[in-house]
């Protein structure tokens, strides 16, 4: 019966060719679920996610003490000097409190520099000062190397089809994408 549920997910498309190949080296247990589960996009989705930042944000802390959250912001305020906390709530998901925190931190660090936006007191627009510059730009290597490794087993082609994809589905997440 197992065999006839394989046949069945692969003709269906649920990406498990090549899942009798994979030797999981803790158990059954994360094999059976990246196999097969009623979310299996979202989680192999967020399987990926996890071990790709998990690793990566516990060592930059530890050795340069950035957390995910600053570094989240220093990303966003490399690509859009002027934004705001509520801009990078929206434009990532990431929960305000952490950002709130983050920015604080990042501002106590140097790193950022608030100032008021003269037409709404409110509005708190951000950039990266020189030294967040130069931190961002020494921390971004180690998140491409650890995307390159994520990314090696796919071909040129795969890659490219892959962010496709993943495009696509971002482009779509107005629907039903909320920020908390």
């Amino acid at each position: 019966m197992p065999d006839d549920r394989r046949v069945r997910e692969d003709a269906a498309g649920n990406g498990d060719a090549g899942w009798n190949d994979v030797r999981s080296t803790d158990g059954d247990l994360r094999h059976s679920i990246l196999r097969g589960n009623p979310v299996l996009a979202a989680y192999r989705l967020n399987f990926l996610a996890n071990f790709f930042t998990g690793p990566l944000y516990k060592r930059m802390e530890a050795e340069t003490g950035i957390t995910r959250p600053e570094f989240i912001v220093m990303l966003c305020l490399d690509h859009r000097p002027g934004a705001t906390g509520q801009d990078i709530s929206a434009a990532t998901g990431r929960p305000k409190n952490s950002l709130s925190r983050a920015i604080a931190r990042l501002e106590t660090k140097g790193l950022i520099a608030r100032t008021v936006d003269s037409s709404d007191q409110r509005r708190q627009p951000m950039v990266l000062t020189d030294a967040g510059r130069e931190t961002y730009r020494d921390l971004l290597p180690r998140v491409v190397e650890r995307e390159s490794q994520m990314l090696a087993p796919l071909s040129a082609r795969e890659r490219r089809d892959l962010l496709d994809l993943l495009g696509k589905m971002c482009r779509a997440s107005d629907g039903w994408a909320e920020t908390y």
